[in-house]
């Protein structure tokens, strides 16, 4: 049985719920038809990243992201230019083998990941680098929600919420 608490596998940014479940064929029925039926080419993600990006597009080879945590293989390297504009690249780990690159890239080309970020990341980015940036308060994060808070309510926070202290300045 699905969690309602679980992110797309592909996307890693919508939370899967009952509303917006889709279940895609990684690799399309129409291409292969006989792994239509195949359970573990059957994937349980948002409708937006079956039906909006990925339809039955696929670039092969590709990462399975059931098996092959896509993650594990990747770091964003997130860039600001001059006119506060955040840009996120891609840089893969050292160790990878060129196969393993290969599939990571094609994920993420297939899923528009760079530019999904960019798109809905640089609000929090943002958010992020003012945070950092202003005296006397501490940083807390839950959820991927930012909190800034002064100091002298940091001890109540964190005994009386789920808050957890990330930094604090």
């Amino acid at each position: 049985m699905m969690s309602l608490n679980q992110v797309c596998p592909y996307c890693d940014i919508t939370k899967i719920n009952k509303d917006i479940v889709s279940v895609d064929h990684l690799l399309p029925k129409a291409s292969f038809p006989v792994l239509s039926i195949f359970p573990d080419n059957l994937i349980v993600v948002c409708k937006a990243c079956n039906e909006v990006i990925k339809g039955e597009t696929i670039y092969l080879p590709i990462a399975h992201p059931c098996y092959e945590e896509v993650s594990r293989h990747f770091t964003f390297v997130i860039k600001e230019n001059n006119n506060n504009k955040f840009t996120i690249e891609i840089a893969t780990n050292s160790k990878n083998s060129k196969l393993i690159n290969q599939k990571i890239y094609n994920f993420i080309k297939l899923f528009k990941i760079i530019d999904r970020y960019e798109k809905y990341m640089t609000a929090e980015l943002q958010d992020y680098r003012t945070a950092v940036r202003t005296p006397n308060k501490c940083v807390f994060i839950e959820l991927g929600q930012l909190t800034l808070l002064p100091p002298n309510l940091l001890l109540k926070r964190l005994f009386h919420s789920k808050f957890q202290p990330c930094f604090s300045y």
